[in-house]
């Protein structure tokens, strides 16, 4: 018996020590585990569940431990070697509401979060004003400038239709004395001018022509280096106007309403620049329009023109620019976008030099739409879309008789009358990998762009 009850104390033991090295080697790799550094991947959407592309995105995980990141254009962002545990995030980028204070928890079954950041809107609330920290990314290979719709909208200037006027606030922006926009020291037919990512360069200058109406845009950026594959032409800069789009709100808006009254010559109708802006749901949830209208009416009273001769110079001029987004699901979008500019133009070169029937009158009309298609699969963003553009000129001139130069000026009717039709069609792809790590950060993109450019010009003696 003796024997019998110490062979069973030893099996018990044998038991008791194989029991605890096992607890031992589970809390072991339980701490292994969650000693382990993870891959925190994060994607950036708007409101209506589109990219977010170049948000600067913070996380804290203990009072002083803070890692930074940017999102990429297809809105994912990613974060290497991160310890499990909760962190606190905030999200910022110009033209958006600060995300702040937004408490994520990181564990090795939870590693891929999304974030939204909603558009600024005209809002009337108190709110508290903070400091943002203003941060230098060394990932950040682009050399970028933006403008947001609310500097757009404060900046003065002395024509706040004229959104070109407020792009000069901009570091590395002039305009010339002939009203050409210069950009990085580059000439205005070198740069490349884009609306929604579409190139819009004039088909016969190549040159920026087409005007944007200054409520209907969001963001200005200008990239001047590094560009990436979507861009066809970049020449020595890129402009892009990243307009605004429809959500589940309706929203109005009227600018400008009151006109002008010139009482140089009587009472009459003086500078007139109203503009109206409207959108809101067609289908909740599925999909938005955004149309925007202004009108331009200017009047000029020439000095030095002899008594009882034409002294005015008037232009009147419309612009309309629409915009539609289809939420066809979750990762699939389809944006269908047109802008049509109306210009009328009487007596162009008056001046004490030059008599109302040696002028010209110009009718101008430019029309620019185009279908762009977005869908995201396997973490790439794939576009690809149409665009087409047509610009019409007429220059005509007041009669036919012959065109004099005196010394003291000119008399006559100008000799050239001039029609010119400049048309582009585009056919464009590209396609956009979220950030790789390997050795570093990688972003892989490719792009293509098929266009035809027709020119048709006609130039007769008038």
């Amino acid at each position: 018996m003796r024997r019998l009850s110490r062979v069973a104390d030893l099996k018990i033991g044998r038991y008791r020590f194989t029991a605890i090295l096992l607890a031992f080697l589970l809390l072991g790799s339980g701490g292994a585990i969650a000693d382990t550094p993870l891959l925190l991947l994060g994607r950036i959407v708007d409101e209506n569940g589109q990219p977010v592309a170049g948000a600067q995105v913070r996380l804290e995980h203990t009072p002083g431990q803070i890692v930074t990141a940017v999102s990429d254009d297809t809105g994912y962002f990613s974060l290497l070697n991160l310890p499990a545990g909760e962190y606190t995030v905030h999200i910022e980028k110009p033209g958006f509401f600060v995300l702040e204070n937004q408490k994520i928890t990181l564990a090795p079954d939870s590693t891929e979060f999304a974030f939204t950041l909603n558009h600024y809107e005209e809002v009337r609330a108190q709110v508290d004003v903070t400091v943002t920290q203003n941060r230098i990314d060394p990932t950040e290979t682009q050399s970028t400038e933006n403008l947001s719709e609310t500097e757009i909208r404060d900046i003065p200037v002395s024509s706040s239709h004229d959104l070109t006027q407020s792009l000069v606030a901009m570091p590395q922006v002039v305009k010339d004395n002939s009203d050409l926009l210069h950009i990085a020291g580059s000439r205005n037919t070198t740069a490349q001018y884009l609306i929604d990512g579409v190139e819009v360069n004039d088909p016969a200058t190549n040159g920026l022509s087409s005007r944007m109406i200054v409520d209907a845009v969001r963001t200005a950026e200008i990239q001047t280096g590094r560009f990436g594959a979507e861009y066809a032409h970049p020449g020595g800069a890129v402009l892009n106007y990243e307009t605004r789009e429809g959500d589940d709100r309706w929203r109005f808006n009227a600018v400008d309403f009151i006109p002008g009254i010139n009482v140089q010559q009587g009472v009459q109708l003086g500078n007139f620049y109203p503009r109206v802006l409207v959108s809101g749901p067609i289908v909740p949830g599925t999909l938005w329009f955004s149309q925007s209208f202004d009108v331009l009416h200017t009047l000029a009273v020439m000095k030095d023109i002899p008594k009882g001769q034409p002294n005015q110079v008037q232009q009147w001029g419309g612009d309309s620019w629409s915009r539609l987004l289809w939420k066809q699901s979750e990762n699939n979008s389809l944006r269908v976008s047109f802008l049509a500019n109306v210009e009328e133009d009487t007596d162009l070169g008056l001046d004490a030099l030059h008599p109302q029937s040696a002028t010209t009158d110009q009718t101008t009309r430019r029309l620019f739409g185009f279908v762009k298609q977005q869908s995201y699969w396997h973490k790439t963003l794939f576009e690809f879309g149409v665009g087409v553009e047509r610009t019409y000129l007429d220059f005509t001139p007041q009669g036919s008789t012959p065109y004099l130069l005196y010394v003291d000026g000119a008399a006559g009717n100008y000799f050239q009358k001039q029609t010119q039709d400049a048309n582009r069609y585009q056919l464009f792809m590209d396609a956009i990998r979220t950030s790789l790590h390997w050795h570093g950060t990688h972003t892989i993109s490719s792009g293509a762009n098929l266009s035809s450019v027709d020119l048709t010009q006609t130039t007769t003696r008038g």
